[in-house]
């Protein structure tokens, strides 16, 4: 069938982006080797194979744009960057678990654009943008100081990395990294625009 056509075809672009990305670290022979290992896990071999899920869409997705990614570190073209983000968007789309690679990406992109004091700030703001989500969904007094507390985490976060970047006139920095987050949105938006349709005012 043709949703078969499609994991299957997912699974071999994803094999060949994770091939691309072992061959900056080891040998073509070894590159392959571990490829074929993957793909010849039970798991991975059911899902691009024999059943139809969206598990290989979302790993073809996050290959190519850890592929980005690593490509931006090494010549720090902006286009790399922001394709990353572009990818990181739709893999977020396919699948919440992307969250996690979109905030590991993130933390390196504060550090490599503002240092490690900002990295540290980034990852208490992510835990906090969190805990905030999970909250929010969440009724009755008994978490509203947990809220609080989220809330509290996430303004000073934001102000510290604000003062970082005054302080450092890290302007253009801050600007690339808005256009990265953008470009992570960007993709989102028809999906956020629906689920903000169907929720009942």
């Amino acid at each position: 069938s043709v949703a078969m056509f499609i994991a299957f075809a997912a699974g071999i672009f994803g094999l060949g982006a994770l091939y691309i990305l072992l061959r900056k670290f080891f040998s073509p022979l070894i590159s392959l080797a571990l490829t074929v290992f993957f793909y010849s896990l039970p798991m991975v071999y059911w899902l691009t194979a024999i059943d139809v899920k969206i598990d290989m869409a979302l790993f073809m997705v996050s290959a190519a744009a850890i592929l980005c990614f690593y490509r931006w570190l090494e010549v720090k073209q902006i286009r790399f960057l922001m394709l990353c983000g572009l990818l990181l968007g739709f893999a977020m789309g396919i699948k919440f678990l992307a969250l996690l690679l979109i905030f590991s990406i993130s933390a390196i992109v504060l550090y490599q654009f503002f240092g490690k004091f900002a990295l540290l700030i980034g990852l208490l703001l992510e835990l906090a943008i969190l805990q905030t989500a999970n909250l929010m969904r969440l009724n009755g007094s008994n978490v509203s100081w947990l809220h609080t507390i989220s809330l509290v985490i996430l303004l000073l976060g934001l102000s510290t990395i604000l003062f970082i970047i005054w302080r450092n006139r890290w302007w253009r920095n801050l600007k690339i990294f808005c256009l990265f987050a953008l470009m992570v949105l960007i993709p989102l938006l028809p999906w956020m625009a629906k689920h903000v349709a169907a929720v009942p005012t």
